[in-house]
């Protein structure tokens, strides 16, 4: 593994012991005056009162906490709700079953203290309620050194502000911070805080990125919330995205990347690996791992991987100990255009689950756990008709290749779709294996010589055990 990774997660490792040895606090932030806060939900965690914003059909809150775990009581104001309904917490993973006193209107809980949650009050109900805590930030001791630029509580208007070499930004809890900050061939620059940017994180050609914390809004259809774009070592970790416009996270032409414990919600891709083949494009992007996330789409993909062109093969990305939450699609993609390849990639200890709202909305809800598709067309359009099957040697070009997925729960009734469809000889999908896939709780298995996903003539080299 490359020793930028072995690095981060060292870092990752040491940040959490130290964590856990200090004492239990929980520091709530402010309110920039002229900010409204929700009139739907009133929040205390640990008896601490915590404001909660509303952005448009959005609610959502966000504190500072080294507690292993923490009391959550929410008073719930909400006039379109006669009587307060059994509440789900998610993720289910976690197995936290909600406390409702119907008299006081009130829902109560424990949960881990570094746990993103959501709050869902039924399938009438609007968008869940948002619960987004993150580790307690150490503040830089002098404000107005030169290399930091810091944000204190208020608001902030910058535009699309550029930062330099070796600079570092500080968003503080009661900090909102309006606009985009700008990374252009940058070797080092540091983003980290506990406050709220509304805006984006753009990256480009940069080496050593790392973006610790900030709670993102991004209303816009264009851009993701976060993007690095042929960046060479890249840091996300305890990223707090709600409510992403078109695209959560998006690693375009990345290099060594590690992003942990980080909530990424958008209605488009919460995540998107994406490889171009363009002339500013030298090395397979790659090596990458995904550890602790919240991934949530709205009208997407959770996790996506996506390559065009005929060069560049994504390679070597590993998800661990991940949450998806997928709506009405597809909870993983991965997709090849042209004659790039994509092999070795894993999903391991990954929890999905299925937003019922948008089943009972839609009688096609049709949900999907894993689609993978190799195209010849270097980029989306008329894909034509799948070729016969023919006999010629399978090519390392435009292939889908080394594909695993392990220890997968998949919580509900829905039975979401598995398809393993290639195009040809050159562009198919194989060795690709299924080790204790569970559907609600039925094994994924091969049953009689009948395989139990959608496979075709180009699909070859798939292993249920």
């Amino acid at each position: 593994m490359h020793i930028f990774l072995l690095n981060v997660l060292t870092t990752l490792l040491a940040t959490v012991a130290t964590a856990s040895a200090l004492y239990a606090q929980i520091v709530s932030p402010t309110l920039p005056e002229g900010e409204p806060e929700s009139a739907l939900y009133r929040l205390e965690v640990d008896g601490t009162p915590v404001p909660v914003k509303t952005r448009g059909d959005e609610n959502y809150a966000s504190w500072e906490t080294n507690a292993k775990k923490v009391q959550i009581v929410v008073k719930v104001d909400r006039p379109d709700l006669e009587t307060i309904p059994d509440v789900v917490v998610r993720p289910l993973s976690l197995k936290i079953r909600a406390n409702v006193d119907r008299q006081k209107r009130e829902v109560y809980f424990q949960a881990p203290g570094d746990a993103s949650l959501l709050l869902d009050f039924g399938p009438d109900a609007p968008k869940p309620l948002a619960l987004l805590p993150f580790p307690v930030y150490s503040r830089p001791e002098n404000k107005n050194a030169s290399y930091l630029r810091y944000y204190g509580p208020g608001t902030h208007e910058i535009g699309d502000l550029r930062l330099g070499n070796n600079e570092r930004v500080f968003l503080d809890a009661g900090a909102i911070v309006l606009g985009n900050f700008v990374v252009d061939r940058i070797k080092t620059v540091w983003i980290e805080g506990p406050g709220e940017l509304r805006g984006t994180i753009r990256c480009q050609n940069a080496a050593n990125a790392r973006v610790d914390g900030l709670l993102l809004r991004n209303d816009s259809d264009a851009d993701a919330a976060i993007s690095f774009d042929a960046c060479d070592g890249v840091d996300v970790s305890h990223a707090k995205i709600i409510g992403a416009g078109s695209v959560g996270l998006r690693l375009v032409n990345a290099r060594n990347a590690v992003v942990t414990r980080s909530f990424l919600h958008s209605k488009g891709d919460a995540l998107a690996i994406d490889v171009e083949d363009r002339q500013d494009a030298k090395r397979s992007p790659g090596e990458m791992i995904f550890w602790g996330n919240l991934l949530w789409s709205e009208d997407g993909a959770a996790a996506a991987i996506r390559a065009y062109g005929d060069v560049l093969a994504p390679h070597d990305v590993e998800f661990e100990y991940c949450d998806i939450i997928a709506s009405p699609r597809v909870a993983t993609a991965i997709e090849s255009f042209g004659d790039a390849s994509t092999y070795n990639v894993l999903f391991r200890k990954i929890n999905v689950e299925y937003d019922r709202k948008a089943s009972n909305a839609d009688p096609a809800f049709a949900p999907s756990l894993a689609t993978l598709a190799a195209r010849p067309e270097k980029t989306p359009g008329d894909e034509g008709e799948e070729k016969e099957s023919g006999t010629s040697a399978a090519s390392q070009k435009g292939a889908i290749r080394g594909i695993t997925y392990e220890e997968v729960f998949v919580y509900g009734p829905e039975k979401p779709s598995i398809a393993l469809r290639g195009f040809d000889a050159a562009h198919e999908i194989r060795d690709v294996v299924f080790h204790r896939v569970r559907l609600d709780g039925e094994l994924v298995e091969e049953k009689n010589g009948v395989v139990p996903v959608d496979v075709n003539a180009f699909t070859r080299d798939v292993v249920f055990f």
